[in-house]
């Protein structure tokens, strides 16, 4: 149904994007999480895009004020050709705890997705590319907007956000992302896929038995900590991702795996050994997916 691609390996890497196969299931969080450790362990200037034009909730997430400058404010200057990265700039939301984290929230107004066209993204994304050093893309699970095709279709890496449940690792997958990703030419993209676990009591089909059907690797098979649902009620994901102990380590692992093989860790040996770590719990949760599916 999908392959996973191989881009060239002297092709200076800038953009991941973030695609879930279905609606509300955590993509936005774990693409916000990822640029928060990518900015810890490089200290590189990244931009986070929000492309989901018609269900974001990146504002109550991280308890910005209603007037904070989204996305479909810039949409006349992206029409007009006449976006700066000044401009850019000036519509970013900083995070609190990173400096070097710049946030664009997403659409305010769901009816607005369709009036953003392709050349309207593609000047967003090189204006972001051409300041920041590395830019993350948040998309929606809609792939009938041009924010969701353009974002896939520039992307260095694309991470496809699904969960353990059949109904979103198969049929979601199979109806548009089978589908498009030819047509898009996706073919030739570095495409991972993220396995969201819906409950820890609720073991679901193995990590082997979502790759076979995906035909994608798995780069990670997470939970959500209840305190992470706590804090995102809260507006407080920020604090959670960077104060709490559950928050700080975090995705960590996973984020490590997708940086471009150009940047440098901050405290190499910290990040490496918890990189480490990530790669025999991936180990030790594939060994068992295949054990299970075998008996």
């Amino acid at each position: 149904m999908m392959n996973s691609g191989n881009t060239n390996d002297h092709h200076h890497k800038q953009l991941l994007t973030f695609i879930g196969t279905t609606p509300n299931i955590g993509t936005t969080i774990c693409a916000l999480a990822t640029a928060y450790r990518i900015v810890e362990v490089t200290e590189r200037k990244v931009a986070f895009l929000c492309m989901n034009f018609k269900s974001s909730k990146l504002h109550q997430y991280i308890k910005l004020p209603a007037a904070q400058a989204t996305v479909d404010e810039l949409l006349p200057h992206l029409r007009s050709g006449s976006l700066t990265s000044t401009m850019l700039m000036n519509a970013m939301t900083i995070s609190p705890s990173h400096p070097h984290l710049h946030v664009l929230l997403g659409n305010r107004y769901r009816e607005m997705a369709e009036y953003f066209s392709d050349e309207d993204i593609q000047l967003l994304i090189n204006t972001a590319k051409a300041h920041y050093d590395y830019v993350i893309i948040d998309c929606n699970a809609y792939w009938d907007n041009a924010g969701s095709l353009c974002s896939m279709q520039q992307a260095d890496d694309i991470v496809l956000v699904t969960t353990n449940a059949l109904s979103h690792f198969q049929e979601d997958a199979k109806s548009w992302f089978g589908t498009m990703s030819h047509s898009l030419g996706l073919n030739n993209k570095n495409i991972h896929a993220l396995i969201i676990r819906q409950s820890k009591y609720y073991s679901g089909f193995t990590v082997q038995e979502i790759e076979d059907e995906l035909q994608l690797k798995v780069i990670g098979d997470v939970q959500f900590p209840t305190s992470l649902f706590a804090s995102l009620d809260e507006g407080e994901l920020d604090f959670w991702l960077t104060e709490t102990s559950e928050g700080r380590n975090w995705l960590i692992g996973l984020s490590i795996n997708l940086l471009p093989q150009q940047y440098t860790l901050k405290k190499p040996r910290v990040w490496k050994s918890m990189h480490t770590l990530w790669q025999r719990k991936v180990k030790q949760s594939l060994t068992k997916a295949i054990g299970d599916h075998d008996r």
